[in-house]
């Protein structure tokens, strides 16, 4: 009987020392969990003040909300900058910097039925075509993300590019496409 009750004894403290474990281990997930809500209550809170200050028509609300959800980040991954100028609540109008021919590749590369790799270089018309597709696809991605980001009735998208000037020769930023969009 007494190698019984000390066999329960054990168990009991084993099981004790268990709940104690348990315990520290809630505590510790229940601050983590605690500090996480924390943090996203404090993001929650700035994001429905920028979204109070747009609803009222605060101008400066809306550079906050450009930086805040940063809808851009893949053009400039690409090898572009963009810069905003909001004029009022219904007009912004955009700078898109895009880097000069860098973003196309030179050659095209293609399998030949013999399973070799044939590599050339891309013709001028065509890798000015594919040029042409990057910076229109750009600027409609500019329009597209502030008219689904801000109550706005216009973007105007300027594209500029650093050309050889004919009448000095040196590099300028000039712009190459220029478009006005209505939402």
């Amino acid at each position: 009987m007494i190698s019984f009750l000390e066999e329960s004894k054990k168990r009991k403290n084993i099981l004790l020392e268990g709940i104690k474990k348990a315990k520290e281990l809630d505590d510790i997930e229940f601050k983590k969990a605690q500090e996480e809500y924390q943090q996203y209550f404090k993001e929650w809170k700035e994001i429905t003040e920028i979204a109070k200050k747009i609803c009222e028509g605060d101008i400066n609300a809306y550079l906050g909300a450009i930086k805040k959800v940063n809808p851009f980040e893949e053009i400039e991954q690409i090898g572009s900058a963009i810069e905003f100028k909001i004029i009022n609540k219904d007009l912004i109008i955009s700078t898109l910097h895009v880097h000069d021919e860098k973003v196309i590749p030179k050659e095209e590369k293609s399998l030949l039925k013999s399973g070799k790799l044939s590599v050339k270089p891309i013709p001028p018309t065509r890798f000015y075509e594919i040029y042409q597709d990057y910076v229109c696809g750009c600027v409609l991605r500019i329009a597209r993300e502030l008219f689904g980001l801000l109550p706005i009735k216009m973007v105007i998208v300027n594209a500029v590019s650093k050309m050889v000037n004919t009448k000095t020769g040196h590099l300028e930023e000039m712009p190459i496409l220029s478009v006005a969009i209505q939402g």
